[in-house]
């Protein structure tokens, strides 16, 4: 967990790690000179009632904060929690278990609820909280964004050092790791609920212009630098396609359509390329301009629907 002033929301964060049912279980915290009562708090729980530690120094970001816990880490398996989320008692039992049963996935995630500031849902949020949970339509829509929610993941910590650790990036330290990760192993989401991630009303809007503006001018130089292993697509080509920028995408889409065919799960590549989480996550990467391309993906989403 790393946390810069969690206050007030930090208590029910920690207090619903202490109420997991999986009680074999370290807490590792970065504070990044938190002043609110935050390391007060962390000291009221840490290690008295959760075994753990509160590491402290350089102010980092989300991504360097977050390289540093798994380097201290004592454990494989790591899960990630903000200072604001509450987990549902039985996320790390239920994600350990899945793991354990499942050696070739090195990171799951889960389904979530969108909840307020006071705790209560919260519909209007604006943002598409849906994640497959399929390790192909992951992949796919890792084309687009981040496809397992950063605070509701659990990991394998070898994969996360092979892969480079986290980059010291924020926002999209979780995309870009993803992104690595994902050429390492397969990536998997539970179906239960079990994470509450907090939206602040009075940030909401601040945050889709943040994010905007960093898709415009950033995201698609780390999506098509990070990217180009996992879908084998030279890093200038992907970085056109990410800004909607290349004039002809079609046997770009289908180079990587035959890319994950050959790397990952065999389905067919007429079934990959008309499978629906294709078909959503490449219509984002169709220039305006290029009208046959566009045309493709149109007409094969009708197909499908038909």
């Amino acid at each position: 967990m790393p946390v810069l002033n969690g206050m007030p929301h930090l208590p029910a964060t920690l207090d619903s790690i202490f109420r997991q049912t999986h009680r074999r279980q370290r807490l590792l915290v970065w504070d990044n000179g938190s002043t609110d009562g935050t390391l007060e708090e962390l000291r009221r729980w840490i290690p008295h009632r959760i075994a753990g530690e509160v590491l402290s120094g350089t102010r980092l970001n989300v991504g360097a904060s977050c390289a540093r816990l798994v380097e201290a880490a004592r454990t494989e398996l790591c899960a990630r929690i903000d200072g604001d989320d509450v987990n549902h008692c039985e996320r790390l039992a239920r994600q350990v278990q899945f793991l354990g049963r499942h050696p070739e996935v090195v990171a799951v995630g889960s389904a979530i609820r969108a909840i307020d500031e006071h705790g209560a849902p919260f519909p209007d949020h604006g943002w598409n909280l849906d994640y497959h949970e399929d390790d192909t339509d992951i992949v796919h829509e890792l084309l687009v964004r981040a496809a397992l929610r950063h605070p509701a993941i659990l990991f394998r910590r070898s994969a996360v050092l092979e892969a480079g650790n986290y980059a010291s990036l924020q926002p999209a330290e979780d995309y870009e790791l993803l992104l690595r990760l994902a050429s390492r192993g397969r990536l998997a989401n539970l179906p239960e609920h079990l994470l509450e991630y907090r939206f602040h009303r009075g940030s909401v809007s601040q945050n889709r212009k943040d994010r905007e503006n960093f898709d415009r001018e950033v995201r698609a130089r780390w999506f098509a630098k990070a990217g180009e292993a996992l879908f084998g697509v030279r890093e200038d080509v992907l970085l056109r396609l990410k800004r909607r920028e290349h004039p002809f995408a079609l046997p770009h889409l289908l180079a990587i359509a035959r890319h994950l065919e050959a790397r990952r799960e065999r389905l067919g590549l007429s079934r990959r390329v008309l499978r629906p989480s294709f078909l959503d996550s490449v219509r984002h990467l169709v220039a305006p301009g290029d009208r046959l391309t566009r045309l493709a993906v149109v007409g094969a989403r009708r197909l499908v629907r038909a």
